[in-house]
C-alpha cells in the first residue's frame, strides 16, 4: 500500500481528538478548574498536520506540472471556505442575538463591518484587538490557508535542502517572538501576527518534511496508536506552572507536534477503531469552525436556566458535536455537488 493511498486514520483520529480538546479549552467558564490548559497548542499539532497531508496529496502534482499554483489555490479554497464561511455565519449570528439580548458585552453592530469584510476575504480584522474578532479560532485557518497557498510555488521550483533552512529561520522567528510574548500562543491578536506566520510556516514545513521521508512507506496495525491518541489527550491538558509555560510550549510546538505526526505515519490502530477514529477526523473540522459560537449560546442557555456549569458544559458539548455533524454533512454535499 502506499503513501498516497493510505487513509492514515491515526491522524484522522488524533485530529479529532485535538480538535475536542481545542473546543474544551474555550469550554474553561463550563469545567473551570478540570480544562485543557494547553489546548491552545493544539493549533501546532494541525499546522504540522497540514503540512504532511497536502504534501502527500499534492506535493508531486505541483512538482511535475500535473497540478498548477492557481488549480491549487482553489482546492484548498473550497476545502477551508464553506466551513470557515458557516462558522463566520454562526459568529455573526450570535454578535446579532446579543444585542438583541441586550448582552453587557454585545460587540456593537455598527463595529462588524470592516471585521466582516476581512473575514471574507481570509484577511485579519484591521483595528480589533483579535484578528478574527467574529470566530476567534478562524485565525489559524487564514494562516494555514495562505501559507498553503506559499507553499505551492514552491514545490513547484525549490529544491529539498531548501525546506531544513526555511524550517529553522522560521522556527528561530518563532521563539524569538514566543519568548516576548512569555508563550507560544501566537497569531491571534495583531502584535503576534509575524510571530504566528513563523509558528505556522515552520510547522507546516516539517509536516512536509515527515512526508518527504516517510513517503510510501506501510503503517503497521497496533494498539500503540490509541496510546499515542491518549499521549496527545494528556499533553494538551497539562497546566504547567507560570515559569515553565513557555519551555512547555516550545518544546511541544518544535519536537512533540512533529514526533506525534511522525509517530502516527508508522501506525494504524486496529481494525475495531478504524471507523472510530475515522470519525473523529470526519468531526474535526466542522467542530473547529463551528464550536466557538455554539459555545457563546450554551453560556447563554444553561446559565439563563440556572444548569449547573458541568451539566450545561456537556449539554453544549453534545450541541456543537451535533452541529459540527450536520454542517459537516451539508460541506461535503456542497463541496462534491458543487465541485465535483
Amino acid at each position: 500500500m502506499t503513501a498516497s493511498k493510505r487513509t492514515y486514520e491515526t491522524m484522522n483520529g488524533l485530529r479529532g481528538v485535538a480538535a475536542f480538546v481545542v473546543v474544551i479549552f474555550h469550554m474553561f467558564s463550563f469545567f473551570w478548574p478540570a480544562t485543557a490548559a494547553s489546548g491552545y497548542l493544539a493549533v501546532d499539532f494541525f499546522f504540522v498536520l497540514s503540512g504532511f497531508v497536502v504534501a502527500g496529496a499534492y506535493g508531486d502534482k505541483l512538482a511535475t506540472g500535473a497540478l498548477t499554483v492557481r488549480s491549487f489555490a482553489l482546492k484548498r479554497l473550497i476545502r477551508f471556505y464553506p466551513l470557515y464561511l458557516i462558522g463566520l455565519a454562526l459568529g455573526v449570528t450570535q454578535i446579532g442575538a446579543e444585542n438583541l439580548l441586550h448582552m453587557g458585552n454585545a460587540r456593537p453592530l455598527n463595529s462588524i463591518g470592516l471585521p466582516l469584510f476581512c473575514a471574507l476575504v481570509f484577511m485579519p480584522a484591521i483595528g480589533s484587538y483579535y484578528i478574527s474578532p467574529l470566530n476567534g479560532p478562524a485565525w489559524s485557518l487564514m494562516f494555514e490557508f495562505w501559507v498553503n497557498v506559499a507553499w505551492a510555488p514552491v514545490a513547484k521550483r525549490v529544491r529539498r535542502w531548501v525546506y531544513p533552512a526555511v524550517a529553522a529561520v522560521a522556527g528561530l522567528v518563532f521563539v524569538w517572538c514566543a519568548a516576548i510574548k512569555g508563550d507560544a500562543g501566537l497569531g491571534m491578536m495583531p502584535e503576534t501576527i509575524p510571530g504566528g506566520i513563523a509558528r505556522t510556516i515552520f510547522s507546516f514545513t516539517v509536516g512536509t518534511l515527515i512526508y518527504r521521508y516517510r513517503r510510501g512507506a506501510h503503517g503497521r496495525e497496533t494498539v500503540w496508536s490509541i496510546v499515542l491518541a491518549v499521549a496527545l489527550l494528556a499533553l494538551l491538558f497539562v497546566a504547567p506552572t507560570s515559569s515553565f509555560r513557555l519551555p512547555y510550549d516550545l518544546v511541544f510546538a518544535l519536537a512533540l507536534s512533529p514526533l506525534i505526526v511522525f509517530l502516527a505515519s508508522t501506525m494504524e490502530p486496529p481494525t475495531v477503531f478504524r471507523r472510530p477514529f475515522a470519525l473523529l477526523g470526519e468531526l474535526s473540522f466542522p467542530l473547529y469552525a463551528i464550536h466557538v459560537p455554539v459555545i457563546a449560546a450554551g453560556i447563554v442557555v444553561t446559565r439563563s436556566l440556572h444548569v449547573p456549569p458541568a451539566v450545561g458544559g456537556v449539554i453544549t458539548l453534545v450541541g456543537a458535536v451535533i452541529v459540527a455533524w450536520v454542517v459537516g454533512k451539508l460541506d461535503v454535499r456542497v463541496r462534491v455537488g458543487q465541485f465535483g
